[in-house]
């Protein structure tokens, strides 16, 4: 990859491998910092990209050019700045509000009991809706073995009792469970304004919980269900207690999720290197036999002209009688002996060199 001088004078400066590790780390670490407080989503993807931008560019640039080299940075870059990632994580998670679970209200007709005849004797089935909201935890920050409250409220025109459950998962082991939820009043049928359903749990294990509802309807193949968003907490544990959890976490998150699409870049520019190299060879090879092939004619030419012309120099066969070249005639030569040619006149065997 050439690069323009100025920048390539800049892998000559002293010490100017260590400078570019140092920078590229710096480099990455304002990067992290900046992505994490934009947008977790859209500032995960510029992280992304702009990793692996910044830890091939700066290495390369101060010097770095062995592609196992890159490799090697790059795997030890990602697992650092994944670790670093994993704290930010957790401390996200601790200060950025959060909004309740809820579902927008969802017109289904797979679910009803009532049916309706029209006067062309057809059938038809009056609309159902059904909705969960104001999804809600009593405490969520705690501690390990503390109890969590957690409430919902089902709406519905139907009077079918749907199976409400609650579901919660911790971290990246994913889904812990799904308990079904209690209806706080057991008495109330009418679910148009609403009929509450809560869960108690006690969290043995300190971790970032995140939980969700659901109104579950039928049974065996035909289950469907409503869902509502997935809403953080509770958060079980300080921040402290988490970071041990998350950086190994965020560490090989990082590794996975960029660092191979950053070993796929310094894999490419190990074969295009190894391409070139190995196509140099191949042209020093050719030329090498170009060039025989050129002092073979040579001696092809030599053998079947073996005379110059004492004019011009050009060679001339045993039996021209004038230069191709010049158009020096050599018939009265040819008469004459070898000792009686005059100077400058007639043809001379060529003396071939030695191999």
């Amino acid at each position: 990859m050439k690069l323009p001088e100025s920048i390539e004078n800049l892998s000559q400066i002293k010490h100017a491998k260590v400078i570019g590790i140092l920078l590229t780390i710096v480099l990455n670490i304002v990067l992290l910092l900046i992505a994490v407080n934009i947008n977790p989503e859209a500032g995960y993807y510029m992280m992304m990209i702009g990793l692996v931008i910044i830890t091939f560019s700066i290495p390369y640039i101060f010097g770095w050019r062995d592609g196992k080299m890159l490799a090697v940075i790059g795997v030890g870059m990602f697992l650092l700045i994944g670790a670093i990632n994993g704290p930010l994580v957790v401390n996200s998670a601790y200060t950025t509000p959060q909004s309740d679970p809820v579902s927008s209200t969802v017109h289904v007709d797979w679910h009803t009991r009532a049916y309706e005849e029209l006067d062309d004797g057809n059938y038809t089935t009056p609309d159902a809706w059904y909705r969960l909201e104001q999804g809600t935890l009593d405490n969520y920050e705690g501690s390990a073995g503390q109890v969590y409250n957690f409430h919902v409220i089902y709406y519905s025109n139907d009077t079918a009792i749907p199976k409400i459950s609650f579901g919660y998962a911790r971290g990246i082991w994913g889904v812990q469970d799904s308990p079904v939820m209690v209806e706080s009043d057991p008495t109330d049928i009418n679910y148009i304004d609403g009929k509450e359903y809560y869960y108690t749990m006690t969290v043995a294990e300190a971790g970032i919980y995140s939980h969700w509802f659901a109104a579950v309807f039928g049974t065996g193949n035909e289950v469907n269900s409503l869902n509502t968003t997935v809403a953080l907490g509770p958060l079980v544990g300080s921040q402290t207690d988490n970071w041990g959890t998350y950086i190994p976490i965020g560490a090989a998150s990082m590794f996975c999720n960029i660092g191979l699409l950053f070993l796929i870049i310094v894999l490419l520019y190990w074969w295009l290197g190894t391409a070139k190299a190995k196509r140099r060879t191949w042209d020093d090879a050719l030329r090498e036999k170009e060039a025989e092939a050129d002092d073979k004619t040579m001696d092809d030419a030599l053998d079947s002209k073996p005379f110059t012309c004492d004019q011009c120099g050009a060679p001339v066969g045993v039996d021209d009688n004038f230069c191709p070249k010049c158009g020096e005639r050599f018939d009265e030569d040819e008469e004459n002996t070898a000792t009686e040619k005059s100077p400058g006149h007639g043809k001379t065997p060529v003396e071939k060199e030695d191999s």
